[in-house]
């Protein structure tokens, strides 16, 4: 997956030429004081708070006093590709922050101690929450559709994914035209109801290799037709088998993308002793 991370530090004001132009980026303080200054106003950030920048705005003037900063970068990509959860069961601002922090810290973590494919679920919760918080809070429409009749068939998606799903039962239970629904899918979302279901199925499913550790007949339990369809679809998605996905936690990444013992034991401070595991968005 693409994504990726840099330490920040300096005791002046210094552009930040971190953000690329496809990236979203979480910034988050791990020791002293940041200060993000635009213009004639300023905004102040402790360790343990974290401020994001999207692309569409201008690059921040950050001054970090007696700290760091630890910048993780996100391809828009996975916002356009994977709406895996809806945001009406978020009551509020500090709550869907609490969760982007939590996950921001998991990510880290799973970074450092070497349980990549871990990190790379935790991203895709972390995009889903950063969704949830431009949607609904921040004013920003990230969603891949502003198109109800769309917006319908994806929360449809999204419960019903490990049933043996066809456009032409949505379209009837949605009351909606199926050819009609086809085509407005195919335009607002950029790719066909099938490649959308399947790209659900398969990064749920994904979540489960990790944690059972093993693949099995788990294709049965997501809808695959068969094994054969679930395994060329994995493929695609991943570019690897499922099997080689669950050892790819176990392989060894090159020295700059692991994180420091120093990073680690930042981060450490801000991880909940009895939290084993990220929360679900539910």
């Amino acid at each position: 997956m693409d994504y990726n991370y840099s330490i920040i530090k300096s005791s002046t004001c210094t552009l930040d030429f971190t953000n690329k132009k496809d990236y979203i980026n979480i910034y988050f303080v791990l020791s002293g004081n940041a200060k993000t200054l635009k213009k004639e106003s300023s905004l102040t950030y402790h360790a343990g708070e974290l401020f994001i920048r999207r692309p569409d705005m201008k690059p921040l003037k950050i001054e970090i006093k007696n700290g760091s900063i630890i910048c993780l970068e996100i391809h828009t990509d996975y916002f356009e590709r994977f709406y895996l959860k809806n945001a009406l069961n978020m009551e509020n601002n500090f709550e869907v922050h609490h969760h982007i922090k939590e996950t921001f810290v998991h990510t880290i973590r799973c970074m450092y101690e070497k349980k990549y494919s871990h990190a790379d679920i935790s991203i895709i919760k972390l995009v889903n929450y950063l969704r949830i918080f431009f949607e609904t809070f921040d004013n920003y429409l990230f969603r891949p559709t502003l198109s109800p009749l769309v917006n319908q068939v994806i929360e449809y998606v999204n419960e019903h994914y490990k049933k043996p799903l066809k456009l032409c039962v949505v379209a009837r239970d949605i009351f909606a035209n199926e050819s009609f629904l086809s085509r407005k899918f195919g335009e607002e979302m950029q790719m066909t109801f099938s490649e959308y279901l399947t790209n659900i199925r398969v990064f749920n499913l994904s979540e489960l290799l990790v944690t059972r550790g093993e693949e099995g007949e788990i294709w049965k339990e997501f809808g695959f037709v068969s094994n054969r369809t679930f395994l060329n679809r994995f493929k695609e998605i991943f570019n690897m088998s499922p099997r080689e996905f669950i050892l790819h936690s176990q392989v060894y990444r090159s020295n700059e993308d692991i994180i420091s013992d120093s990073v680690y034991l930042e981060i450490l401070k801000f991880v909940q002793p009895d939290e084993k595991i990220i929360p679900e968005i539910q």
